[in-house]
């Protein structure tokens, strides 16, 4: 990512008080990607040209989806890439529920809002494009990933649904696991520190 593009996310960072780091996913026109890692994610029409291109039914912002919910961003990818992002979360439960096209909001603030398997963002500053997840054939069946045990657990734990009765697509393992790999790293790196 450029230098303004990081510096501009560590500023939110020293500002974002009890915000939570989180990895989330973006799905694009991989023609996008380096305007992206240049510039940053932007909000559609925000003081920039970026035209909206789904929609906005959960409200103008920049759309991602939650870590198990890889499927949701592929959707809108043009090439199996999609983008890892890290994103200042600071949105707290709703304590009224509220109901926006089909889906649920679970957690909200002024600058997240989560709906369904989707986390949308208001503001760009929140969020940094840290690198593209590629999905590549694979040449034999797989275990289940790493990240889909962990979440199983949390799942149980948390009393959710668990994850294997979600519909998710066969790329989604795949890219979850470029995920834990980049999470394992920075942590051994934080642990050599």
């Amino acid at each position: 990512i450029s230098q303004a593009v990081a510096a501009r996310f560590m500023d939110s960072c020293s500002k974002a008080g009890g915000a939570e780091l989180v990895p989330v996913y973006h799905g694009t026109d991989a023609k996008n990607h380096t305007s992206i890692f240049a510039r940053g994610l932007v909000v559609p029409g925000h003081g920039n040209d970026v035209k909206v291109r789904n929609g906005l039914s959960h409200g103008t912002g920049i759309y991602t989806s939650k870590i198990g919910s890889a499927w949701l961003s592929r959707g809108f990818c043009t090439e199996p890439c999609v983008l890892v992002c890290g994103l200042l979360d600071d949105a707290v439960p709703v304590t009224v529920t509220k109901v926006l096209g089909n889906f649920q909001v679970t957690k909200e603030s002024d600058s997240v809002r989560h709906i369904g398997a989707a986390i949308v963002v208001f503001d760009a500053n929140r969020l940094v494009p840290l690198f593209e997840a590629i999905a590549r054939p694979r040449s034999q069946p797989s275990q289940p990933s790493q990240l889909s045990r962990v979440l199983e657990a949390v799942d149980q734990q948390s009393g959710q649904i668990p994850r294997a009765q979600h519909s998710r697509k066969p790329c989604a393992k795949k890219f979850e696991s470029a995920v834990v790999a980049f999470l394992a790293r920075r942590a051994a790196m934080k642990r050599r520190t």
